[in-house]
């Protein structure tokens, strides 16, 4: 009869700790369910604030269309002939007149 009165008490003393055991561990999941809704909050948050971003995958490709386009208009008025030197390129650049000389020397 003592052996089950000490089992018992055993029993009661340890269904007690668990009893224990699980209050805290639902206060510990209840704190994290508010940190998981407090994250959840904030990273919506931080969503709608980098909704700006998102443009800038469009923005680069623009630009590098526009970058193409400038290349290829660079290129079409450098090789048209209407906007070429008209002097021969072989042609010895003249050369700049000295300050203060007479131009018109003769020899002769």
């Amino acid at each position: 009869m003592i052996t089950l009165l000490v089992v018992v008490i055993i029993a009661y003393v340890m269904a007690i700790q668990i009893r224990n055991n699980v209050q805290a561990m639902a206060g510990q999941t209840a704190e994290m369910a508010q940190l998981t809704a407090t994250m959840a909050s904030q990273m919506e948050q931080l969503n709608a604030n980098l909704a700006p971003v998102s443009v800038l995958p469009d923005f680069k490709n623009s630009l590098e269309n526009m970058h193409a386009g400038v290349s290829e208009l660079t290129e079409v008025m450098c090789s048209s002939p209407i906007f070429t030197c008209n002097e021969p390129s072989n042609a010895a650049p003249a050369a700049p007149a000295t300050p203060g000389a007479d131009t018109n020397v003769s020899f002769g």
